[in-house]
């Protein structure tokens, strides 16, 4: 590979990286799920005392 076809790949996985970002925390339902999969997480992993609400 050259180094202009790396510059030109590792540009496109950032646009879809980014683009992916934006899909997830953008979307205000998204993130109120991830939200509540983080808190489930927390609650198995640290136990209910640990997360305070």
């Amino acid at each position: 590979m050259t180094k202009k076809q790396l510059i030109k790949t590792s540009l496109i996985l950032l646009f879809i990286a980014t683009a992916i970002i934006i899909l997830f925390f953008g979307n205000p339902v998204t993130r109120y799920k991830m939200k509540n999969q983080l808190k489930d997480y927390v609650l198995e992993k640290y136990g209910s005392n640990y997360y305070m609400t």
